[in-house]
């Protein structure tokens, strides 16, 4: 068992670790993996759009590796449902019951917290990988626990879409656990699931606390820069370039945009590249060196140090 959690301790931040000893001391989970979809998705669209799915249940939460197919899949469950974006995706229309329709461009480690019993849906405009996982009522309030107000926040019953870049390194130990080795390390599993729902609640929070406390963009300055940005990440960008787009300073637009992206300029852009960056080394045989170029990286070995870094993957890994 403590080999184990070294070994989780080598893939995720010694924070994630300090998380997991804190609730693994308190909850007892035993795993065992089955493949069944029905708990997880209600409805799908009429051609099947689910085409790909690895499921692992355990007495406290569900979790269910798939890949989507385009067009329109509705999403529900009687307990809360966390849907994690794997990978980048543009123009995604998304809405709820209680909701109007929303069209935005989503990158890898968008997440959307369902409350129970309410239908998200979600038009696909093209395939990805998304991992959705379904916590127990009693699960939710223990790992939650340290975040009290998350449940004032599912308590609007509306649907919650956060960006959570810590999602994406946890989504790609945990896809790999389930698809590749068929969830074998069972613990582990567990384990990763724990922080994952941990870190979202924290993040959700904060989310929650800053639109609240903290002057942003408007919504149709963020719309403006985030469709800027979708269409010319591959460029050579400025922090005064994006300013001057929605007519403010550039020292007064840092701060609006970290309060309404949760993020600086810089990252946020990297994190597109990014994106795109393992889009092409997945789905193309292109040489490292011109994605690299492409993407407005100063080599491939520049590539390589971000991805390491803020994926904690390698272009050799993604071509597997």
């Amino acid at each position: 068992m403590e080999a184990q959690w070294r070994r989780s301790a080598q893939s995720i931040s010694e924070l994630y670790v300090l998380v997991l000893n804190f609730h693994i001391e308190r909850i007892n989970v035993r795993v065992s993996l089955v493949i069944d979809l029905h708990p997880v998705i209600a409805k799908d669209g009429a051609d099947g759009r689910i085409f790909r799915q690895v499921q692992a249940i355990s007495s406290n939460s569900t979790l269910t590796c798939t890949t989507t197919q385009v067009g329109p899949a509705i999403y529900c469950g009687a307990d809360t449902t966390i849907i994690v974006l794997r990978e980048q995706i543009r123009n995604l229309k998304w809405c709820s019951s209680a909701q109007m329709v929303e069209q935005s461009n989503c990158s890898a480690g968008t997440v959307f917290i369902v409350p129970a019993s309410v239908d998200l849906s979600i038009d696909w405009p093209d395939s990805i990988e998304i991992i959705i996982m379904q916590p127990e009522e009693h699960l939710l309030r223990e790992t939650f626990c340290l975040e009290p107000r998350f449940y004032e926040i599912n308590g609007t019953r509306n649907v919650e879409k956060i960006s959570c870049k810590e999602s994406i390194s946890l989504s790609h130990l945990i896809w790999d656990e389930v698809c590749r080795r068929g969830g074998q390390d069972k613990p582990y599993l567990t384990a990763l699931s724990l922080v994952l729902m941990r870190t979202l609640a924290h993040i959700a929070l904060n989310d929650r606390v800053s639109s609240d406390n903290k002057a942003g963009l408007s919504k149709s300055a963020c719309q403006q820069i985030e469709a800027y940005l979708s269409q010319n990440f591959h460029k050579a960008l400025s922090v005064p370039d994006m300013a001057a787009l929605v007519g403010i300073s550039a020292g007064h637009f840092s701060t609006c945009f970290r309060n309404s992206f949760g993020q600086t300029p810089h990252q946020y852009l990297m994190g597109l590249r990014l994106d795109e960056a393992e889009r092409r080394l997945r789905k193309t045989v292109e040489p490292i060196s011109e994605i690299a170029r492409l993407l407005n990286f100063s080599s491939q070995s520049h590539l390589t140090t971000a991805l390491r870094k803020h994926r904690q993957l390698t272009p050799g890994e993604l071509r597997k």
